[in-house]
């Protein structure tokens, strides 16, 4: 029911593959993805087992990025891809209109460890926990450094590219 309602932010890919025939009911159901978040995990524990062999911004630690959650959660991702440059202020509004949230450090750690090869085909952005380091309001990213994974942190006012995919939960 979830996946055929109008409101689902996924509605109009999922109706595209199927119209399109590229897969079927069933694949699209198989491919939702889902993670756990433990927040009773230190930051630098989850960052570590994520194995990201292409660097993690030293500024993304757990007194910068305070886990805001509690407990051990399973959560369904959901990627947006607007295929234009866009600014945060818009995705965080369009995010909003379509009753999803933007994930925390922890969650994007979280996604990156499951899911280590989608980074390597576009970023992705946490637009749901912004820092302010030095004159910058900074962001979590998980993107390519020389051909391997990396954590990174993009700044909140930047135009995204439109190759970037946003990271977001029902709320």
């Amino acid at each position: 029911h979830k996946l055929a309602t109008p409101s689902n932010p996924l509605f109009d890919e999922i109706a595209k593959i199927i119209v399109n025939g590229k897969r079927t009911v069933e694949q699209v159901v198989e491919a939702v993805k889902k993670i756990t978040v433990n927040y009773g995990r230190s930051l630098a524990d989850m960052i570590a087992e994520g194995k990201f062999d292409g660097g993690v911004n030293s500024d993304i630690t757990e007194k910068n990025f305070p886990h805001t959650g509690s407990g051990v959660v399973e959560l369904e991702p959901v990627m947006i891809h607007y295929d234009r440059n866009i600014s945060s202020g818009d995705v965080l509004k369009d995010m909003e209109a379509k009753g999803l949230r933007a994930p925390n450090m922890a969650e994007l750690v979280a996604y990156g460890t499951k899911y280590p090869d989608e980074q390597r085909a576009y970023p992705i952005v946490a637009l749901g926990q912004v820092k302010r380091i030095w004159v910058d309001r900074l962001v979590g990213v998980l993107n390519l450094h020389d051909d391997r994974r990396s954590l990174g942190l993009g700044c909140f006012g930047f135009v995204w590219d439109d190759d970037c995919r946003f990271m977001a939960f029902r709320k």
